[in-house]
């Protein structure tokens, strides 16, 4: 097969590092190529030494039947592109620009100029200098460079960048129509794998500098997962209408209500017909498939950011700062047994705190400290960072702002979990080998040997932990991370008010109310952070 772009083997090596290495790419003529990979994975340094701006240290690179060489000059007229950002003479309009821009590729066709302003909505704006121009402008712009000459291939390096939802459809479509109309063949590099996969006729995947995969979206289509996920009052019947009424033998009883149906000539139309002919009752027929981005596993990049919210927050920093609490808690809690005994030389118990309720100042000062520190922490992550605009950088990313926000918050909630918990545990066990040497001191009220024990740690931690996110609420309401800070120590009141006999904090209904009330808050925090605008 011929192809109209064939990389072999390419590889850059700049400064001894390895760019990209052996990088096989086979585009056929009158395709869109979309070229995959996350940023600095090496698709600019493919598109460089595509578009000639780059030598290869090794191997070729084939353009139009013939291997690209230094004075390719024929090639290059048949080819179109932006790399990395287009640049312009700023002082110029847009419109002579692109004059410009013909009288050096050669080409001279009269309406050209035209038709591409009006196919990129320039045409208001074609007289005016560029450095008026929004970055979505000049985006746009370049875009109608690389097209104008309507040239054989053209090579686009992350074209919808600085573009809405709507310019970026609007591209979407006019790379189709160039596609097809025109015959133009286009390779267009993203990192957004929904704006390649919907366009694309072939897809290559780049990580790290190599080359992952390269695969038609003709073969995706054939591998997918579709489905038909059917639920069923009677899954036994309703699998013996699929297999004996229907001869449907791809599918599987999911468990007493569900079953998947991975038949791909199967209609739920079908179905459903056949199964309420047999009398069998549908409580949901639904049509599911699986694409490139459900592929990549969303559990693993929620992992991947909440592990990048502790590296860019220099969580080994908390760590430090979680085990002196620690081991400052631990010798208070020592201090008031001490104090204890020490008011009582002759060993009798009295009130003092660490005597006979050993348990109670430990999940106080506990629950105490370990609120303002995760209020302390969600305050820097988020609110600080909404001041000192790193969110806008974070905001910036292919991401969704829920997604990155829920990030962070986990990673904080993450982290101090299980830190309350080990703390807890050092100090509990600390009282513990106390009271074998000490028992008029450490008046043992817990048995640490019973898994009643370790659930009730578990709950009050995750109560405790979660209660920060009502302080986090309202520090992104009032902006500020002293509120956040100052929420947090009126939630310890609260949370340990006694009003007449009553306490909330030995109420066993108020803990789970708490938290349900503290998670309302966390989804308040994130729920309007994809249309609002940044604090």
């Amino acid at each position: 097969m011929s192809y109209i772009l064939q990389t072999n083997h390419l590889t850059k090596i700049i400064d001894g590092k390895e760019l990209v290495t052996d990088v096989n790419i086979h585009v056929e003529k009158g395709e869109i190529y979309g070229f995959l990979g996350p940023n600095g994975a090496g698709k600019t340094t493919v598109m460089k030494m595509i578009t000639n701006l780059w030598k290869p240290t090794k191997g070729t690179v084939e353009l139009f039947g013939k291997t690209l060489e230094t004075t390719s000059y024929e090639a290059l007229k048949r080819m179109g592109s932006i790399i990395e950002f287009p640049t312009f003479y700023e002082h110029m309009s847009g419109k002579d620009n692109l004059q410009l821009h013909c009288e050096y590729m050669g080409y001279y066709n009269k309406g050209s100029i035209d038709e591409v302003l009006e196919m990129l909505n320039l045409r208001e704006a074609a007289n005016k200098p560029v450095k008026s121009y929004s970055l979505g402008m000049k985006q746009r712009l370049g875009i109608a460079r690389a097209i104008l000459c309507k040239p054989e291939l053209v090579v686009l390096d992350e074209p919808t960048n600085g573009l809405d939802p709507a310019g970026m459809k609007q591209l979407r479509d006019l790379f189709k129509m160039l596609c097809s109309e025109y015959g133009i063949t286009l390779i267009i590099s993203s990192h957004l794998l929904s704006e390649i996969e919907s366009i694309a006729d072939t897809i290559g995947v780049i990580n790290h500098g190599k080359m992952m995969k390269e695969i038609s979206m003709k073969e995706i289509s054939e591998m997918n997962t579709a489905y038909i996920e059917l639920a069923a009052t009677d899954t036994k019947k309703a699998a013996y209408v699929l297999a004996e009424k229907m001869e449907l033998n791809n599918f599987k009883i999911i468990d007493d209500s569900k079953i998947r149906i991975y038949e791909v000539n199967v209609t739920t139309q079908e179905i459903s017909k056949e199964l309420m002919l047999n009398d069998v009752e549908i409580i949901s027929i639904n049509k599911h498939t699986e694409t490139l981005e459900n592929d990549s596993g969303g559990g693993k990049i929620m992992l991947k950011l909440i592990k990048l919210e502790w590296k860019k927050n220099n969580i080994g920093k908390y760590i430090r700062n979680a085990i002196i609490m620690a081991a400052l808690l631990c010798l208070f809690v020592f201090a008031l047994a001490f104090l204890g005994i020490a008011n009582d030389p002759d060993g009798t118990l009295d009130a003092a705190p660490g005597t006979n309720t050993i348990s109670s100042p430990i999940e106080l000062f506990t629950s105490m400290t370990f609120l303002i520190f995760t209020s302390v922490m969600l305050a820097s992550f988020i609110v600080s960072a909404y001041k000192n605009k790193t969110m806008n950088l974070m905001f910036s990313y292919p991401i969704k702002r829920q997604k990155i926000l829920a990030s962070q918050m986990l990673a904080v909630w993450s982290f101090n979990f299980v830190a309350l918990i080990l703390t807890k545990l050092a100090i509990y066990m600390c009282v513990f080998i106390g009271a074998k040497f000490m028992q008029s001191s450490f008046a043992i009220d817990f048995d640490i040997g019973s898994l009643s024990f370790y659930i009730q740690l578990i709950l009050k931690s995750v109560v405790i932990v979660s209660m920060s996110f009502i302080a986090l609420f309202v520090g992104m309401a009032m902006k500020s991370s002293k509120a956040t800070i100052i929420t947090s120590f009126l939630l310890i009141f609260l949370t340990q008010a006694n009003v007449g006999d009553f306490t909330l904090a030995d109420n066993a209904i108020f803990p789970i109310i708490l938290t349900i009330i503290s998670l309302g808050f966390a989804v308040l925090s994130v729920y309007n952070a994809e249309s609002k605008d940044l604090l």
